[in-house]
């Protein structure tokens, strides 16, 4: 609610002298009156071509206050060992059919990298 005051009395809407009095004396809101019409001056462009402006502090704040996260523990999945793969049905009967195709898939390889091509006569 303070901010809307303070931007009211900063665009000329209001004239609270509660408002002005608080201005006065909280630092809080004093660098809210300064990011305001920083902001406003950037709009409008009317700011000098280097700014000074010092956010370090408050970035520092933040990152004091944040929350240190615990890396979460981890769970095993349920997959079979590597071991264990050959061992199961399904794998039982594909591997006649898979090495069968394989040696065909080989074979035809082979016969079309030395099959050469000749044109009709």
């Amino acid at each position: 609610m303070q901010k809307e005051q303070l931007s009211a009395l900063m665009d000329g809407e209001t004239l609270d002298s509660e408002l002005l009095n608080e201005l006065a004396h909280n630092p809080e809101m004093q660098k809210t009156w300064e990011s305001y019409h920083l902001i406003r001056d950037s709009m409008r462009g009317d700011t000098p071509e280097v700014l000074h402006f010092d956010i370090s502090s408050r970035v520092m704040a933040a990152i004091e206050e944040e929350p240190v996260r615990q890396p979460a523990t981890l769970i095993p999945e349920a997959q079979p060992a590597p071991h264990q793969w050959q061992k199961m049905p399904f794998w039982q009967k594909v591997r006649p059919w898979a090495a069968q195709l394989t040696q065909m898939g080989v074979a035809a390889c082979v016969s079309a990298c030395s099959y050469r091509w000749r044109p009709a006569l």
